[in-house]
């Protein structure tokens, strides 16, 4: 890494504080560094996160890692204290791995091979720990570190993917692997050391570090292919991976693992390429089953419409992720989920719990960054994106991200293709689209509440190349902030640069948001309710400044005085030239802080001849990009040229002089540059821009190869580099800095993700950095309001190229236009009454042509001849046949794939069919069963030409078998025959007669079964499953054929029967009886061919009929019609009348109705003979309809005798069914047999075969270890003979110490007890504690820790030599004590190695015995697989059939297991039973006597128990009367009995009966009282009745009264409108009127002086009472 610091620097030295983006790598995925913190690769950095900041949403809602809240949450989120700053590499990051006991991280590097460590929170810089981990190998794939840190597993890349075993801390390599196979990923197993796994795309090994003596192995397993299948229903072809059973195809998926990660349980968990799985792989034998699936489902799918980086699942566009990784986290309470889109996901299990499946785990989303190019930075946040979308259509994403913990703060989607964004101090951010429009979006609130779109409208005619806010807000009245804005496009030949100012008004409430024109008026006005705190902003497009030629190359703003020394804005515009030029222009238009007067002098906006000023600058380079700088009313100008070169321009006094808008500028040139120094970063795809920090301090530059350069002015020659991305990833793609400079954000290539640059001030840098916040805060308004809300926003729009843009907008003229507008509308509305009249006119035609009342017949016209419009007319026609045609096609591609489908189900269910499913039915319901008899027939399917090759080839091999038994057989009884004097001719029972065919395939295949004692091979089992099922083949058929018979009978019988129906139809009608005739039918089951037809009452639909197919329903009906006159014409009935009563029946004459007196002695006669007539054709006519009665009864007893006879041959049909069914079950269960012997058998070559080699891998082996075993029992005896050694020279120190100083008695004990001291310097047991303390998996591995050697302290002479000991005796005591602790440590050395080899040597007695156990392990497996194999041959299981009755093995629910059952001959069963029944008989003898024995003796232990109680009670009650204690009242008693008891409960008595009776006589006197209450409300509501009927009588007598008024003003009014009362009645009526009347009012005055009175009287009471005191009497 190069990165360097000069004393030039301004802040100091620039750190990288965040990275927000994941490398998502198979080989280099999140570690966890605790149980809470998670480091991760971004692309050269490593990236600490902490999961404990995260928070835990509900199920199924992901969260972005930078956000402790919700993106879209108001309110700022909480800062993550607990990450910690990212560590920067020197290339990508490609591998990593955690060492909990030194707590550092250690990495590998693209292109390099070693490996290198970092501190976890030391924030120092990176040390190699080991070199050329891998040197055959271009890099590292993974790193991994042992339980308890021990070792240290590497993984290399191509070619070798070389595995490396390390004592890291010794830089050894202890084994070494080279396989050569594509691996990835490296992980040990957490509870076993010298367990580990590699895994890659399809590939999973399971290795296992084995310790040899003076080496170590490595072992390695791989895992077993898992196999998902996957069955459908019809295969159109099968394919050679498929197998296909039972008419379906079985599809073989092969799933290849992925990624894996361990488990507590010693098993791997891993990912899939290709299904959607994680499995569970068992690494001893390395067999999977599957765990969960790994794909979210749509049931379990939430639609986060907040958050638009959140992928639905499944999702056909764009391509799911797939997983990369997983690993949980150290105390297993955590799982990390990588996939490959820079996404990972956190689930948290269940306290104490491991989850089954992800659905029972909490999941938040750990890491996701979209990353997109950084435009824009302001103070109210960090920084500005853009997410660009994956689909053309969908729209692009602006997102806001929040300074405090550098996460989306809120997002805006804009519908269209954004070009260019800007954003101002203040939140304001501007976004040009390629379709010309500028929105304006309101940010100020961003992390409180969401970004408002206040301003939409497009600006440009082409697309916006640029947006540029000016630096400072100038200030107007009542809080007015005023900002300009510069828009640029480009144009033919040229570009334009359009002008629009911004006003903000902040601390108001409800403002209006106003859009202006050119011309300053108000032209659309919003009115949102912001909230309490809110600002207003008023946009206005002031015009365009005139356009220039040349190239456009960028913009800039830059706060310089006019001309006048009054403030303003200067705007830049970069233009080149042309190439045979080779120059640059600059443009600057002095733009005044009051623009209220500026104002377009044309109607399309042009700025000219205004206030603006302008100034044309010429320099010779050619210039790509620019930024202006002001310091003290300096103006510098620093460009970089093509030439990849910095130069800065200095703007004298003459360059500033300016000219109005009304002329063509005059190019000045610049002088030669003050700074003019290479960049190597300004190459052509760099980006092209310059970026300058506030107040122009310094500026940076960035290149391809992923280094920034930052220079301060002062010395720009002397930039500080820094390595931001590293080149192999695209390097730097955008930059954007904070305005007092302290961050500078940068975006990377390729999906690098975005980074944040921090200083780490010295003192001079932080003096710089308070004056440039101090200066800041003119940038940002004083009034900071909140923004709580915005209710009303501007509605966005896809842009459009039709919509008219500003300009076009402000060349109309409103007159005009208005004049024009109302023109149209008139003109509209004067063609559309002309319609309207015409239509009348035509529809009132066409009403009188249709009325025959008004238009004769002659007279009437055609439907056609009313058409005005003919091309109309084929139009609409041309139409209608085109729908119809469309409808057609639709109609004929559905019926098309109906019929396809159709084809297919017939050709697969019915085609296929050699004899198709039938039914037949009985006619009436069996009276047992009480259901109808139904048998059905065996639906066989027509055999393939293959299946039909291999029976004929299996058929003819047994039939020359079945041929040569069959001679045998026959010379065999011949021979007998001859000897017995029979003849041979006769064949045996049973023998099938039928003849056969040359090649012997007509002879059944149940004839060439084999006897199931011979089926002692796979090939004869095979033979013998192919006859069975032909047999099975064969008896359906002939069953079919006697079913064929009964479906012919049953039909024959229906036409007989519909014969005779026929008959009893026509007696029923010639009787006139109304009964229902029964006609036997055949449903669709017993009518197979049905199921191909369709008939007319099974279409549902009204049925189109064409012309042809009228005219022949017509013809037909006529038919008919003629043969119903011609059965009439020839009537049975009418052809019997003719012949009984002459041709007619006379009716009655109406003379014969006369009298008998009346009549004549001729009208007599003629009547008798009439009567006579008509009793003879009475009695012919009852003859004849007992006759028909009695056929009618005959049939229908014929009808119900056939169908009894039908039913009755259906039932015993059915026992045939059921003897067939017998027998062909018996087939299958037999093939079944077959068919699981052969599954059975099938791998015995191949499990004999990996048998014999688990043999042959285990002599060598056990040689190999018997020779090993030899060799340390060597070095053991070595080791001994050494440890003798030291045993005998630390006693011989012993005897020396003894001999030497035995002779100073006086100070033998102290120097003893000072030679034996040892004061310990370092204490062992305290590593191990420290050990134990550090080691997570210490109760699943053996304590790891060396022995060490004992620091022991030296003796000090001034305290520990005794008085008066010579100094050359103490030099001698301690040299012999020091030999002595140099013994006792040899010794203990000495020991320790004879401890480890002896531990050696009982390891690989036991590796041995291991060896051995396996061998002969092995040995038993093959002699029961030679056992099994042999039982499998020749225990061949034999149908037997047997009656119900003779079973007596206990039958189960649904298959009863007869395996452990044995036959027996009949007679031993009955002669068990006899003897059973006699031993049981003698034994119920012995029992009932042995009962009567036992009955006495229970009786008389019963009566001794008795007694003994009795006994115990008398002692017991004699105990108590003893003592008891006898009181006064018992004395009493015993003297004086029972009497005085019996009184006293008698007066008790006594004195409860007076007490009930008192009580008996108050409950009665309350009675009485109550009852006296009634009466008195009785008599009370009898007054109200009284006088509710006074008062109803005084009403009835008022209406009675106003009856007599009502009517007597009737009258009156009656007869003074009629005239026809008389006058004296008239004045009788007013009379009477005046008496009612006077009387009324009499009435009504009575009782207004008695309220009177009333009220008088009270008042005199109140006032006595008032005046004269009053007493209470007494």
């Amino acid at each position: 890494m190069d990165r360097r610091r000069d004393e030039a620097a301004l802040y100091g030295e620039l750190e990288l504080n965040k990275s927000l983006a994941f490398t998502p790598s198979q080989s280099c995925p999140p570690i966890w560094v605790s149980n809470t913190l998670i480091a991760y690769p971004s692309s050269n950095a490593i990236v600490f996160l902490s999961t404990a900041s995260l928070s835990s949403p509900a199920a199924g809602s992901p969260q972005d890692f930078h956000a402790a809240t919700s993106a879209t949450a108001p309110g700022p989120p909480r800062s993550l204290q607990q990450d910690l700053k990212p560590v920067l590499t020197d290339a990508i990051v490609t591998c990593m791995a955690h060492c909990k006991k030194d707590n550092m991280i250690v990495f590998g590097e693209r292109g390099s091979t070693d490996i290198k460590s970092v501190k976890v929170g030391a924030q120092t810089g990176a040390k190699t720990v080991l070199k050329g981990a891998a040197p055959n190998d271009i890099s590292l794939l993974s790193l991994a570190f042992s339980p308890g840190d021990i070792h240290l597993a590497s993984l290399g890349d191509l070619p070798g993917f070389t595995v490396t075993i390390w004592d890291w801390k010794k830089g050894i390599a202890l084994c070494q692997v080279v396989p050569g196979i594509r691996q990835c990923r490296l992980s040990w197993d957490p509870l076993d050391g010298r367990a580990f796994a590699t895994s890659a795309d399809g590939e999973l090994t399971f290795w296992r570090m084995e310790e040899g003596y003076r080496k170590w192995n490595l072992k390695s397993l791989n895992a077993s292919p898992f196999i998902s299948a996957d069955s459908s229903a019809f295969s159109a072809k099968p394919t050679a991976s498929s197998n296909t059973v039972s008419g379906k195809t079985l599809s073989v998926l092969r799933v290849q693992p992925a990624s894996h990660c361990w488990t507590p349980r010693h098993t791997v968990l891993a990912t899939c390429t290709s299904a959607d799985l994680i499995l569970e792989y068992d690494p001893r034998t390395g067999t999977a089953e599957p765990l969960v699936s790994a794909r979210v489902r749509p049931e379990e799918i939430e639609s986060y419409e907040d958050d638009p980086e959140i992928m639905a699942y499944p999702e056909p566009s764009p391509p799911v992720p797939s997983l990369a990784h997983i690993s949980f986290s150290p105390d297993y309470s955590s799982l990390i989920v990588a996939s490959t889109d820079g996404r990972a996901y956190l689930l948290r299990n269940r306290p104490n719990a491991i989850p089954a499946s992800a659905a029972e785990s909490e999941t938040s989303r750990a890491i996701s960054v979209r990353s997109g190019p950084v435009l824009a930075h302001s103070p109210l946040f960090s920084f500005v994106t853009v997410l660009k979308p994956q689909d053309k259509s969908d729209p692009a994403t602006i997102v806001w991200w929040s300074p405090d913990a550098w996460a989306p703060a809120s997002r805006a989607a804009v519908p269209g293709l954004l070009t260019s964004i800007a954003v101002s101090p203040d939140g304001l951010t501007a976004a040009g689209s390629a379709c010309g429009f500028l929105r304006l979006f309101d940010a100020y609130g961003v992390g409180r509440c969401e970004v408002a779109l206040i301003w939409r409208e497009r600006v440009c005619e082409s697309s916006v190349k640029w947006a540029e806010w000016s630096m400072g807000g100038e200030g107007g009245q009542g809080g007015v902030i005023r900002r300009y804005l510069a828009v640029a496009e480009e144009i033919e030949g040229g570009a334009r640069v359009w002008v629009i100012r911004t006003e903000q008004r902040t601390g108001s409430s409800g403002s209006d948001i106003k859009k202006e024109d050119s011309g300053g008026e108000a032209v659309a006005t919003q009115k949102p309710t912001l909230g309490a705190h809110c600002r207003a902003t008023s946009v206005t497009v002031l015009g365009y400044l005139p356009a220039v030629g040349g190239a456009f190359q960028g913009l800039a703003w830059s706060a310089e005085p006019t001309a006048g020394g009054a403030a303003g804005a200067s705007l830049y515009m970069l233009i080149s030239e042309k190439e045979e030029d080779g120059g640059t222009l600059i443009y600057r238009w002095r733009i005044p802080a009051d623009s209220a007067d500026i104002k377009p002098d044309n109607a399309d906006l042009k700025l000219t001849g205004t206030g603006i000023g302008i100034t044309l600058f010429r320099i010779k380079a050619q210039l790509r990009a620019f930024t202006v700088l002001t310091n003290g009313g300096n103006t510098t100008l620093v460009a970089a040229s093509t030439a990849h070169r910095i130069m800065h321009f200095q703007f004298s006094a003459i360059d500033t002089a300016e000219i109005s808008m009304g002329g063509p500028p005059t190019a000045v040139p610049l002088a030669a540059p003050v700074f003019d120094y290479p960049d190597p970063s300004l190459s052509s795809r760099a980006g092209g821009r310059i970026l300058s920090a506030v107040f122009n301090r310094w500026i940076v530059t960035w290149s391809l190869d992923g280094t920034l350069f930052v220079r301060n002015l002062d010395e720009p020659e002397r930039p500080m580099k820094i390595l931001a991305y590293p080149f192999v990833s695209g390097g730097v793609k955008d930059v954007a800095l904070s305005r007092d400079g302290k961050t500078i954000c940068t975006v990377g290539e390729g999906g690098t993700g975005i980074r944040a640059w921090e200083w780490k001030f010295s003192v001079a840098g932080k003096r710089d950095l308070a004056d440039v916040q101090g200066s800041m805060e003119l940038l940002i308004p004083k009034d900071s309001p909140q923004i709580t809300n915005v209710a009303d926003e501007i509605r966005d729009t896809t842009d459009s190229i039709e919509e008219e843009s500003i300009s076009r907008k402000a060349k109309r003229n409103p007159q005009e236009e208005e004049a024009a507008l109302m023109a149209k509308e008139a003109f509209q509305a004067s063609l559309q009454q002309r319609i309207a009249d015409l239509s009348g006119a035509l529809q009132t035609a066409i009403a009188r042509n249709d009325d025959p009342a008004q238009c004769p017949d002659l007279e009437r016209l055609g439907k056609e001849e009313f058409i005005i419009d003919f091309t109309e007319r084929d139009a609409l026609e041309a139409e209608s046949r085109s729908k119809v045609e469309g409808v057609r096609k639709s109609i004929e591609k559905e019926n098309t794939v109906k019929r396809v489908v159709t084809q297919r189900i017939k050709t697969e269910c019915w085609d296929a069919m050699a004899v198709p499913g039938e039914v037949v039915r009985g006619f009436s319901t069996d009276p047992v069963t009480q259901h109808v008899t139904e048998i059905s027939n065996y639906p066989v399917r027509t055999k393939s030409a293959a299946e039909t090759t291999k029976l004929r080839k299996v058929k003819l091999l047994k039939s020359v078998n079945y041929l040569i038994r069959q001679t045998q057989a026959r010379d065999a009884s011949g021979q007998r025959s001859n000897e017995v004097g029979e003849s041979p001719t006769t064949p045996p029972d049973g023998a099938d007669t039928r003849t056969t065919a040359d090649d012997g395939t007509s002879i059944p295949s149940k004839s060439l079964l084999m006897p199931p004692l011979e089926l002692t091979s796979n090939e004869r089992r095979r033979a013998q499953f192919l006859l069975l099922l032909d047999a099975v083949h064969d008896v359906k058929f002939d069953f079919n054929a006697k079913f064929a018979a009964m479906a012919k009978l049953k039909r024959d019988e229906i036409s007989k029967i519909e014969e005779k129906n026929d008959r009893i139809t026509e007696i029923l009608k010639e009787l006139a009886i109304a009964e229902t005739v029964t006609h036997p039918t055949l449903d669709d089951n017993e009518v197979p061919d049905r199921v191909l037809t369709v008939n007319d009452e099974e279409v549902k639909v009204e049925k189109w009929i064409s012309e042809e197919e009228r005219k022949l329903q017509e013809e037909r009906r006529r038919e008919e019609e003629e043969r119903l006159r011609k059965q009439k014409e020839d009537d049975s009935r009418e052809r019997a009348l003719m012949q009984m009563m002459g041709g007619k029946v006379e009716d009655r004459p109406d003379w014969m109705n006369k009298p008998a007196n009346e009549m004549t002695e001729d009208e007599r006669k003629q009547v008798k003979e009439y009567e006579k007539k008509v009793q003879m054709f009475k009695e012919e006519q009852e003859k004849y309809r007992k006759a028909l009665e009695t056929e009618l009864r005959k049939l229908q007893t014929m009808i119900s005798d056939t169908c009894a006879a039908f039913d009755e041959k259906m039932r015993e049909f059915s026992l045939l069914r059921l003897a067939t069914d017998e027998e062909i079950f018996k087939h299958e269960l037999q093939a079944l047999q077959l068919r699981r012997a052969l599954a059975n058998t099938e791998n015995d070559n191949a499990t004999e075969a990996g048998i014999l080699a688990r043999l042959e891998t285990n002599k060598p082996a056990r040689a190999a270890h018997g020779d090993e075993a030899q060799l340390i029992k060597k070095d053991l005896e070595k080791v001994r003979e050494e440890y003798d050694q030291a045993m005998k020279r630390d006693k011989d120190i012993e005897k020396q110490f003894k001999k030497e100083f035995s002779s100073f008695e006086f100070y033998l004990e102290a120097l003893t007890r000072l030679f034996k001291r040892r004061d310990i310097v370092n204490d062992p047991e305290s590593a191990r504690r420290q050990y134990e303390e550090l080691n997570p998996f210490l109760g699943a591995e053996p304590i790891l820790v060396g022995a060490q050697d004992v620091s022991i302290a030296p003796l000090n002479s001034d305290k520990d030599m005794p008085d008066g000991l010579p100094s050359d005796v103490w030099s001698k005591f301690v040299e012999l004590r020091d030999r002595k602790i140099v013994s006792e440590a040899e010794l203990r050395t000495a020991s320790r190695k004879l401890a480890e080899h002896q531990a050696l040597l009982d390891a690989a007695n036991r590796e041995g015995e291991r060896l051995r156990v396996e061998g002969e392990q092995a040995a038993a497996v093959l002699t029961a697989f030679v056992e099994r194999r042999f039982e499998n041959t020749y225990n061949v299981e034999t149908l037997l059939g047997l009656k119900q009755g003779q079973v007596e093995v206990p039958q189960a629910a649904v298959v009863t297991d007869f395996s452990d059952a044995i036959l027996i001959h009949r007679k031993v069963v009955e002669e068990l039973n006899d003897s059973i029944v006699a031993i049981g008989r003698s034994k119920v003898t012995a029992l009932q006597e042995m009962k009567d024995y036992r009955k006495g003796i229970h009786a008389l232990e019963w009566e001794n128990k008795m007694l003994d109680f009795q006994a115990d009670d008398l002692a017991l009650r004699i105990r108590d009367i003893q003592l008891l204690r006898v009181t006064k009242q018992m004395q009493e008693f015993i003297r004086s009995g029972d009497d005085h008891r019996r009184d006293t409960e008698l007066a008790r008595l006594d004195r409860r009966a007076e007490h009930g009776a008192e009580n008996h006589e108050h409950k009665v006197a309350e009675r009485h009282r109550q009852a006296k209450q009634i009466a008195r409300r009785i008599r009370k509501k009898e007054r109200e009745n009284r006088e509710l009927d006074s008062t109803l009588m005084e009403m009835e007598v008022a209406v009675h009264e106003r009856r007599t008024i009502w009517e007597q003003t009737k009258h009156g009014a009656t007869g003074d409108l009629s005239g026809g009362g008389t006058a004296h009645q008239n004045v009788a009526t007013t009379a009477r009127m005046k008496d009612i009347y006077a009387r009324r009012r009499l009435a009504d005055l009575a009782k207004a002086n008695a309220q009177e009175i009333l009220a008088l009287r009270c008042e005199a009471e109140r006032l006595r009472l008032k005046t004269y005191p009053a007493f209470p009497a007494k």
